[in-house]
C-alpha cells in the first residue's frame, strides 16, 4: 500500500514445504495413497487452509478446492494405474468435471494435470501442509478496542457512513488476524478471521463464524482495495457496510474521493405478460447498494429466489448466484450466473434462461427506484 502502509505491513517470505522423493518411481512403483491427505502447495486463495485432496481407503475421494468465491467440494471414486491417479467425479459444487488426473511422483507428492476452478494444472500437492504466506502490521502506538487489550493494531474507519470513528471499522492485528466491527443502530456485529495481501488487495478469510450481508446471504470471504496509504475501499457488502464504502485511518473521506459511493439501489420488474394474471407475481430483480441482489422468479407453482452478488459493467449486470435453494425442483435451479444487458436507462434485457423468465425478456425499472 505505497509508502505509509509499507511501514505497517511486514511481508513474510512464503515457505514451501514439499515432501522429498523417496526414490525409485517409474511405472512399476507401488504407491500408497489410501488414507492420506494432500495439500495444494501453491494455493492462490487461502494459504492458511489450502485446497486439499483426501483419498479414502474404500476408493472414495474428497477434493476441497479454494477459488475466488470461497470453496467447493468435488467427490467420487479414485483409481491408481502405474503413476497416474484418475478421479472419477460423481458430485461437484462448481463446474462440470467428469474426471481429474494427477501424476504420482512418490507416496507424498502428486502433480495435478487438470485445471480446476481454483487449483491450476501442474500444481504440486504434498502430504506436508505448506506454511502460510502471511503479512502482519508493524507495532503501532494503539491497543486493540476488541479482544486482547494488549494487542497492537492499526484501524480503518468506514468514512462513507458519515460517523467518523463511531461507525463500522476494521482492525489489523500484529499476529495476522483481524476484527471487523459492523455498527448497526445501537448494536454491533464482529467478524474475526485472518487477513493477507495480494497485489493491491487485502484478503479476509478463515472466519471464526460465517458472517452474512444485509440480505441474509452468507459471506465466505471478501476483499478491500488499498487505494492509498490511508485509504481502503470495501469490495463486497456486509451487514451494514456497503460495497464501495471508503475506510480511512482518520474516519473522513479524502478530497479526491468526495462524492464516491458504492452501487445504488435499483429494482427492475418483468414486463407484463399473459402468463401472469396478476402483476404482483411478475419476476422482479433488486440490485442493492451493497453489491448484492435478489431475483424473485415465478416458477408457476409459486415464487422462488436467486440470491448473491453482482457486478455492474458498461454492458449491464453480471449476477453471481450463491443461494438458489428455493428454486430446487424447477427449471433454472442449477443456474450459477445471470446476465442482463442494458437497453436504456429504464430497461434491461435478460440474457439467461431461468424458469418463467427467458433470454431476451424485458425488465423495466420500477417507479421510484
Amino acid at each position: 500500500m505505497k509508502k505509509h502502509l509499507a511501514k505497517i505491513l511486514l511481508v513474510l517470505t512464503a515457505v514451501m514445504l514439499i515432501a522429498g522423493c523417496t526414490g525409485g518411481g517409474g511405472s512399476k512403483e507401488k504407491y500408497d495413497l489410501a488414507g492420506k491427505t494432500y495439500y495444494n502447495t501453491a494455493d492462490e486463495y487461502d494459504t492458511y487452509n489450502p485446497s486439499k485432496l483426501w483419498f479414502g481407503k474404500d476408493g472414495s475421494f474428497v477434493l476441497t478446492d479454494n477459488f475466488y468465491d470461497g470453496l467447493y467440494e468435488i467427490s467420487g471414486k479414485w483409481a491408481l494405474k502405474e503413476d497416474v491417479v484418475t478421479l472419477t467425479v460423481e458430485k461437484t459444487g462448481v463446474g462440470e468435471f467428469k474426471t481429474i488426473l494427477l501424476e504420482v511422483k512418490d507416496d507424498n507428492t502428486l502433480v495435478l494435470k487438470t485445471e480446476l476452478a481454483g487449483s491450476r494444472s501442474d500444481t504440486k500437492f504434498s502430504t506436508e501442509k505448506p506454511a502460510p504466506t502471511a503479512t502482519a502490521p508493524e507495532p503501532t502506538s494503539g491497543t486493540s478496542t476488541t479482544g486482547d487489550p494488549e494487542m497492537e493494531y492499526i484501524a480503518y474507519y468506514n468514512a462513507s457512513q458519515g460517523k467518523g470513528k463511531n461507525g463500522s471499522f476494521v482492525e489489523f492485528h500484529d499476529d495476522g488476524t483481524f476484527t471487523f466491527v459492523e455498527i448497526q443502530g445501537l448494536g454491533a456485529t464482529e467478524i474475526k478471521g485472518l487477513w493477507g495481501v495480494e497485489g493491491n488487495m487485502i484478503l479476509f478469510s478463515n472466519f471464526e463464524q460465517v458472517p452474512y450481508d444485509h440480505a441474509g446471504n452468507p459471506v465466505h470471504n471478501f476483499e478491500m482495495e488499498m487505494y492509498d496509504e490511508d485509504t481502503l475501499i470495501l469490495q463486497r457488502g456486509l451487514e451494514s457496510s456497503s460495497k464501495g464504502d471508503i475506510f480511512t485511518i482518520s474516519g473522513t473521506i479524502p478530497e479526491a474521493l468526495q462524492g464516491k459511493t458504492g452501487y445504488t439501489y435499483n429494482k427492475f420488474i418483468h414486463e407484463s405478460t399473459t402468463e401472469v394474471a396478476d402483476d404482483r407475481f411478475l419476476p422482479v430483480i433488486e440490485f442493492f447498494a451493497d453489491g448484492t441482489f435478489v431475483f424473485t422468479e415465478n416458477c408457476y407453482a409459486g415464487m422462488g429466489q436467486y440470491k448473491g452478488t453482482y457486478e455492474k459493467t458498461d454492458i449491464g449486470y453480471v449476477c453471481y448466484v450463491e443461494d438458489a435453494s428455493t428454486m430446487k425442483g424447477f427449471a433454472g435451479q442449477d443456474v450459477k450466473t445471470i446476465y442482463f444487458e442494458n437497453y436504456d436507462a429504464a430497461l434491461i434485457l435478460l440474457q439467461t434462461d431461468l424458469c418463467m423468465s427467458r433470454k431476451g425478456d424485458k425488465f423495466f425499472i420500477a417507479l421510484g427506484s
